[in-house]
């Protein structure tokens, strides 16, 4: 796991517990989460720091989503771009923030 680091603003409907829990997860555990749910990646940047995703197939939105999602969880935008990554997800998914940072969360079990 990774260190823990506030988000920029909290998440709708998450406890201070489950928002420690989600800022500890490893961006790893995030890329699958997107795999599993459609996204496609669309490239690694700069030498594997970044991991950039487009909205799944068949989901058509204007002005398209994308995720940008930095592979580090030490550096300083990681809990914005987090923030944003699950913003662009609810929206896909049709599932409140907090929805989809319990999903999120619930791979920890998927770790033990």
């Amino acid at each position: 796991m990774s260190p823990t680091r506030a988000l920029p603003a909290p998440v709708p409907g998450l406890s201070e517990d489950e928002t420690r829990q989600l800022m500890a997860l490893a961006p790893e555990r995030i890329e699958c989460y997107l795999e599993a749910t459609g996204w496609r990646r669309t490239s690694s940047v700069e030498e594997g720091r970044f991991s950039s995703w487009d909205t799944p197939e068949g989901k058509d939105f204007r002005p398209p989503l994308d995720i940008l999602l930095p592979r580090n969880a030490g550096l300083a935008d990681y809990p914005l771009r987090l923030r944003e990554a699950i913003t662009a997800m609810g929206r896909v998914q049709d599932k409140s923030q907090a929805d989809v940072a319990r999903a999120l969360i619930a791979t920890l079990a998927l770790e033990g």
